[in-house]
This record gives C-alpha cells, structure tokens and sequence, in this order.
C-alpha cells in the first residue's frame, strides 16, 4: 500500500513517519461498482485513497437529483482531515470502475 500511494503527490512530499502512520491507520477494501464510499452531509473525518480503478464525485441539487462533478482516479487521496477542521461531508463518493 506505501507504494501505491507514494504515487501520489501530496503523499509523496509528507515526511516517512507520516506516510507510514497514515498506511498503518488505513485498511484496503475492494468496492462493486455504484457502492457507497460517503455521502453528502455524513459526518466525520477522514481520508479515501484510490488504489485502482475510479471514485464517482456527486452534489446533490434536491432530493432526487445527484449530479457528478468528478471522478477520482488512482492514485487521488480525497476526503477531510481533522487538522482541517472536519464537519460534515460536503460530497457523496462511490465506487465507479
């Protein structure tokens, strides 16, 4: 998982004791395409890494209608940090491919 993720930049330029706590803390899941990762208005804190294949990024406009706004492909770390502040999520993420 470390190498995956040293792929990544922002990964990549934290210092060795981080990038391992980080690794150490996570655990890798495989998801079926349309599952759910987090959804909009979710609380909590913490990240997602994609390791393969792609996250679906959706907004909701109403209570019917989500709309995507991006997908995040390997090797994108998304999600909130607790230094940042935290608070409610402000996207919903599922598996895409």
């Amino acid at each position: 998982m470390l190498a995956a993720l040293g792929r990544n930049p922002w990964f990549a330029r934290q210092p060795a004791a981080l990038q391992r706590m980080l690794v150490a803390g996570g655990r890798a899941v495989d998801l079926q395409r349309g599952q759910w990762v987090y959804s909009q208005g979710d609380a909590g804190t913490g990240l997602c890494a994609v390791l393969d294949g792609a996250l679906r990024m959706e907004v909701a406009l109403d209570a019917e209608r989500d709309v995507m706004i991006g997908l995040a492909s390997a090797p994108t770390i998304l999600g909130q940090a607790r230094r940042s502040g935290g608070g409610p999520r402000i996207i919903t993420v599922r598996a895409d491919t």
